[in-house]
């Protein structure tokens, strides 16, 4: 996935505004890892959400076809967060996956 570009749908898409109130998600894939950043306007804090996995899975759950909190409860991803912030991550994936 294309990430400068899914970074960018999110950032001008304004129904999400109030779902991303803390800022523009950055993010950085490594191997089998996926890194989302959050920036706090407010306070400037940095909060980091790591999803790990297979690459098949995590591609699978980019593209829509399975959601975050199923890989989850199947052990074959693993997330790092709260499970607000699960819930708030899987959304932004599903408002913003690629077309199909």
């Amino acid at each position: 996935m294309d990430w400068v570009q899914w970074q960018e749908r999110v950032q001008n898409t304004a129904f999400l505004q109030p779902l991303i109130g803390m800022g523009v998600p950055h993010v950085k894939a490594e191997a089998e890892c996926i890194y989302f950043s959050f920036t706090s306007k407010s306070s400037g804090s940095k909060k980091t959400l790591m999803i790990s996995g297979s690459r098949g899975e995590l591609q699978e759950m980019l593209d829509g076809h399975y959601r975050l909190s199923d890989l989850i409860k199947q052990k074959k991803v693993n997330f790092s967060g709260t499970y607000r912030e699960q819930l708030k991550l899987e959304s932004l994936l599903f408002l913003c996956k690629k077309n199909s």
